[in-house]
């Protein structure tokens, strides 16, 4: 709604050899009724490629915290959930599923 505050939050939620998962939420504020509520949260699948357009490999992801860890293990089912539908026999990467994995 217009006049309302939107917050947008995203974090790194699961790291493969070159795969990468982003959480991102989102809540909205109704500032004059002092009231928030979750809007939306989305998992984006990205996968790093090198000059040439192949998949190359990312830093690991350094988890710290017991909310990191279970992120990460969501995100790594999904990630084996979903693997065999992002590359074709040719390896070739193709759009993952729109609906919900889980």
């Amino acid at each position: 709604r217009v006049g309302n505050f939107v917050i947008v939050t995203a974090c790194l939620a699961f790291v493969s050899r070159s795969t990468m998962e982003v959480r991102v939420e989102v809540v909205t504020e109704d500032i004059k009724r002092e009231k928030k509520w979750h809007a939306l949260t989305a998992s984006f699948i990205m996968v790093a490629l090198d000059d040439q357009g192949k998949p190359t490999e990312v830093p690991p992801l350094l988890l710290s915290s017991d909310e990191e860890r279970e992120l990460w293990e969501k995100g790594q089912r999904r990630y084996q959930v979903c693997k065999g539908e992002l590359v074709d026999e040719a390896g070739e990467y193709n759009i993952c599923r729109e609906e919900p994995l889980f």
